[in-house]
């Protein structure tokens, strides 16, 4: 299992126009250029099934983000490696320009019973989380959620949690944090409504937008759903904001999933690497648009993709806790890549990379 934050990858019309994008890509090009990095990154994740975030929120029709992504993935792929994405049955989900999205191999994975779309919290703030359940092809069950919670970027002190205005308190944990709580304690009233049962196991995953000790991770976790990467890293992160590391995604599991799982970790291709290797040319000459490019996974987004593997079968039931996991292997550098370059401008890359002012996205 996997999720990965996408970068709003969104496609314009679908048909090759439509850019500049509401949030995206600004021409055809970069979005081509954004498209392979992802598709790289993914392939190599080689996850049975993979939570989205930040995908377009245009639908699941012909011309829809997550069928280019799908379609893309799939090109060239054998067919026991090839995934289809699930759709729930609604023309969006939710009403953000981004949401939550699911892809799945049916080769491994069988869904069972329609996705399910749940608003959690203030659904003027919150995506709506996408969870579907599975069958694993030996008695077991695994239901996968997927959570996008509101961002630290803007404020929330127009609105009440509780009869409480949602200000930041200075306490470090930012914007908006009753309100990413509030959408915590309606995952869980959703959870706990599921019932406990040892063939099935819930596994929550996604851009929680809070860090592993603040309110939201901690009312998750003091409700029964264990922290997976708590559990085989020792410092683990996913994201760095001016300068400083810390860890925004998170998979979590109830009793019955934990029980499963051999090792959890991240897979660190995108929070070290400099903003320069990203997609977009903007502020690039011609010359650096080409040498700090590369269609491979490293800078394929600002978040860094977390994997959480299961025990096969046969050995499920033994509880048995891993050494912290290695990365998913990584590629050679190719000789067009940034990565195979100069040690003089890859310390000045490194160096721009730690000044650079991010833009915080919703």
């Amino acid at each position: 299992m996997a999720s990965f934050n996408v970068l709003n990858f969104f496609n314009g019309d679908g048909l090759g126009g439509g850019f500049p994008t509401e949030r995206g890509a600004k021409t055809r090009a970069d979005f081509l250029r954004q498209k392979a990095k992802i598709v790289s990154a993914i392939r190599q994740l080689d996850a049975d099934a993979l939570g989205l975030m930040e995908i377009e929120n245009d639908g699941f029709g012909p011309q829809s983000a997550i069928q280019e992504l799908a379609g893309a993935l799939n090109d060239g792929l054998p067919a026991e490696k090839q995934y289809r994405f699930v759709d729930p049955g609604v023309a969006k989900i939710g009403n953000d320009a981004i949401s939550t999205g699911m892809l799945y191999r049916p080769a491994r994975l069988s869904p069972q019973g329609a996705a399910q779309v749940v608003a959690v919290g203030n659904p003027a703030r919150n995506r709506p989380m996408l969870a579907q359940t599975f069958a694993l092809g030996d008695g077991r069950r695994l239901t996968l959620a997927v959570n996008h919670l509101k961002s630290k970027g803007s404020s929330c002190a127009d609105t009440q949690v509780d009869g409480v205005v949602d200000a930041d308190l200075g306490d470090g944990q930012g914007n908006c944090n009753l309100t990413r709580v509030q959408a915590a304690r309606d995952l869980l009233q959703w959870a706990q409504a599921r019932g406990q049962n040892p063939q099935s196991g819930l596994l929550v995953m996604g851009d929680m937008n809070a860090y592993a000790k603040e309110d939201p991770i901690r009312t998750l976790e003091e409700s029964g759903l264990a922290n997976q990467l708590a559990r085989f890293q020792s410092d683990a992160y996913s994201y760095v904001y001016g300068g400083e590391s810390g860890n925004l995604d998170h998979a979590l599991a109830d009793a019955a999933l934990g029980q499963w799982v051999s090792q959890a970790g991240e897979w660190h291709i995108n929070a070290d690497e400099p903003t320069a290797l990203e997609y977009g040319s903007e502020f690039k000459s011609l010359v650096q648009q080409q040498n700090y490019y590369a269609a491979d996974a490293y800078r394929s987004s600002d978040h860094d993709p977390l994997f959480v593997d299961l025990k096969a079968g046969t050995d499920a039931s033994r509880q048995q806790d891993q050494p912290a996991p290695s990365s998913p292997s990584s590629p050679a550098p190719s000789s067009g890549s940034i990565a195979a370059g100069d040690p003089q401008v890859l310390s000045l890359l490194g160096l721009a990379g730690l000044l650079a002012w991010r833009r915080c996205r919703q």
